[in-house]
């Protein structure tokens, strides 16, 4: 009797599990995705595009919002606005993203590199670290 209560128990267990998975998994879970170009912009069009067509892949489970011409803010600010969450996907530059983290600023300079060893020197120079 004993046994058979607890795979009873096991049961119920296994049954509130797959029932809440379910649930997560019917949630629509929606992303903003910000820029700062007009709505005219090709990269505006492309990020509409593809947020159709991430709904249509996912049968309508993922929607995304897509936010032209700086309506969250500034670019400056969409590294803070990712970091909170209150933006999941941006189109942002390296030179704003490198404010938050300076070596990512190397790579945004106008000093052009003929082969990969000397951009490999480069970067390995005392000068490039910080």
């Amino acid at each position: 009797m004993k046994k058979r209560l607890m795979s009873w128990r096991r049961a119920a267990v296994l049954c509130v599990a797959m029932g809440s998975a379910a649930v997560a998994c019917a949630q629509v879970q929606q992303f903003k995705w910000g820029h700062i170009y007009e709505p005219a912009s090709i990269f505006h069009q492309q990020a509409e595009l593809a947020a159709r067509k991430i709904a249509e892949q996912s049968e309508g489970k993922i929607k995304i919002e897509v936010v032209p011409a700086s309506k969250l803010g500034q670019e400056r600010d969409y590294a803070l606005m990712l970091a909170n969450d209150s933006m999941q996907i941006a189109y942002v530059g390296q030179a704003t993203l490198a404010e938050g983290y300076p070596p990512l600023a190397w790579a945004a300079t106008p000093s052009p590199s003929r082969t990969w060893t000397t951009c490999a020197s480069t970067s390995r120079a005392r000068c490039s670290r910080i």
